[in-house]
C-alpha cells in the first residue's frame, strides 16, 4: 500500500469530489505511450453508506473497500473510493495522507482534492495513485510520476511502465483480462468513483467537476 502526504484540515464530506479526466487522459497518453494512449472514462458516482469507513484507519477497512460492489462492476474496472480521512496505510499515519493504493482499489482523500484551484499537484496524486495498480509498490525519483513526493509537473512515465499499464492484467496473472480494454475509440481505462457516505444521501449523486 502506498501513502501520499496531504495537508492537515478539517473533515468534509467524501461526496464533494473533483475528477481530473482531462489531465489524467494527458498524462496517461504522453510520448512514452506512443500509439497506444490510454483514454481515461469514469463512470457514474456510486454512493457507500458505511460511517465506520469514512477514516480508513486499519487494513481490515482496505479488506472490506476490496470486496465492495465486486459484482456489480467488471473485473476489469477500477473502483476508487473517496473518504474523509486516510490515517493508515500500510501502518498508522499521524497526519491525513493524500491517497493509497491496495492491490486493486484506489483511496482518495476527497479534501485534498477539492476546492483546489491551482491543483497543486493533486491530478499528479490521482494519476499516481492509479499507476499503483499497475506498476506495483515502487517508487522512484526525478520527474518521474511514480515519485512519492508529488508536485506539479512530476507526471512523466519511461517507456517500461508505459508498457506494464497497457499490458496490466487484472491479478497480475498471464491469464487474467487486460485492465486496458479497447473499442472502436481506442484504448481506455475504466474507472467508478464511490463516494463513502455517512447515511443515505448524505451523497449528492451528480456528474462530479472535471478538470
Amino acid at each position: 500500500m502506498l501513502a501520499l502526504t496531504a495537508t492537515a484540515g478539517m473533515p468534509v464530506a467524501a461526496a464533494s469530489i473533483t475528477l481530473y479526466e482531462t489531465r489524467l487522459d494527458e498524462i496517461f497518453a504522453q510520448a512514452s505511450f506512443g500509439s497506444s494512449p490510454i483514454d481515461i472514462r469514469f463512470r457514474e458516482p456510486v454512493e457507500l453508506v458505511a460511517p465506520e469507513l469514512l477514516d480508513i484507519d486499519s487494513d481490515a477497512d482496505y479488506e472490506r473497500l476490496r470486496f465492495t460492489y465486486t459484482e456489480r462492476f467488471p473485473v476489469t474496472t477500477i473502483r476508487m473510493f473517496f473518504v474523509d480521512r486516510i490515517s493508515f496505510c500500510g501502518k498508522p499515519k499521524r497526519r491525513g495522507i493524500g491517497g493509497c493504493t491496495n492491490s486493486t482499489i484506489v483511496v482518495l482523500d476527497a479534501q485534498k482534492l477539492r476546492g483546489n484551484p491551482d491543483r497543486q499537484g493533486v491530478d499528479e496524486l490521482m494519476a499516481h495513485e492509479l499507476a499503483h495498480v499497475f506498476l506495483g509498490n515502487g517508487h522512484t525519483g526525478g520527474r518521474n510520476l511514480m515519485n512519492p513526493s508529488m508536485a506539479n509537473g512530476r507526471d512523466e512515465l519511461t517507456l517500461e511502465q508505459a508498457s506494464r499499464i497497457v499490458h496490466g492484467r487484472v491479478g497480475r496473472s498471464e491469464s487474467g483480462p487486460l485492465w486496458v480494454q479497447s473499442d472502436e475509440r481506442g484504448r481506455y481505462l475504466e474507472i467508478v468513483p464511490v463516494l463513502v457516505v455517512a447515511k443515505p444521501g448524505d451523497a449528492d449523486i451528480r456528474p462530479p467537476r472535471h478538470y
